[in-house]
């Protein structure tokens, strides 16, 4: 057990390795690796706090418990990536790997710990009915069952704040964008859209830079004026480059005096 332990702690330093890279060096990094850029900073510390337990306790009901949640999220996270038609899991940052892959390897880890809980349980069954009642989740302290609910509300805190702002108005941007979907795309067959820029102020904005998340999208748009209170149509051009769940971003840089950026997501299906 101890050599499972310490094997998953380094798996999961490197994938968090992996992470921090992306969120640092990369724009875009909540593209690349599927989640809200909160969530990805929650993601590397768990794993580093969990890497961290692993190569420290010797508590093995602890650890089972412990690295069973943190891998059955990543399960669920692997079959949404799948389920998209997302080429890369995004695990490991810019490091492309299938999310079949993520998958047979998260499996794999959850059958090895469902071995540990029963082999764990045969051994508490032993010791008397009072350790059998107590199965494995009773086995370990208060203070570690308070670690793992505490993670869980901060995860669902932190994401229902991400994609709850996205329905409810939590802000007051001046300048905002629609988000645009294209119902079908053709690999290698440029696509031209319109993408709305809006200006709700009563001071005018002019948009200064365009930055993309990849080279299949391109927007003609530095220059253009946006009068107070009014909106204006930006040509957009779009050629995937590979079949399956289509997603980029871009980002205008405005000059405004309340605000400096904005982002316009584009997504569909590339047949």
């Amino acid at each position: 057990m101890p050599l499972f332990f310490r094997s998953v702690a380094i798996l999961l330093l490197i994938t968090a390795a992996g992470k921090l890279w992306l969120a640092i060096t990369h724009p875009f990094a909540e593209l690349v690796s599927g989640v809200p850029n909160s969530v990805l900073f929650l993601a590397i510390l768990v794993e580093l706090a969990v890497a961290f337990e692993n190569f420290r306790c010797r508590d093995f009901h602890w650890l089972t418990i412990l690295n069973g949640l943190l891998f059955m999220t990543f399960l669920g996270f692997s079959v949404y990536r799948i389920a998209i038609g997302s080429a890369s899991c995004g695990c490991l940052g810019m490091i492309e790997i299938s999310p079949w892959v993520t998958f047979s390897l998260n499996l794999s880890i959850l059958f090895c710990l469902l071995a540990f809980a029963v082999q764990l349980n045969g051994r508490a069954t032993e010791r008397g009915p009072e350790w059998k009642r107590g199965m494995l989740w009773r086995q370990v302290s208060d203070s570690q069952r308070g670690a793992v609910v505490g993670v869980v509300v901060l995860g669902l805190c932190l994401v229902g704040w991400e994609y709850g702002g996205r329905y409810f108005t939590f802000d007051s941007k001046k300048i905002t964008t629609e988000l645009v979907e294209l119902k079908r795309l053709e690999v290698g067959v440029e696509s031209s859209f319109l993408v709305i820029v809006k200006n709700k102020s009563a001071v005018p904005a002019r948009i200064v830079g365009v930055e993309t998340s990849c080279d299949c999208v391109a927007a003609d748009a530095v220059g253009r004026q946006v009068v107070a209170h009014s909106s204006v149509e930006i040509p957009i051009a779009v050629t995937p480059n590979k079949t399956g769940y289509f997603h980029q971003k871009m980002r205008f840089f405005i000059d405004h005096p309340e605000q400096f950026r904005v982002n316009v997501d584009v997504f569909g299906s590339v047949f």
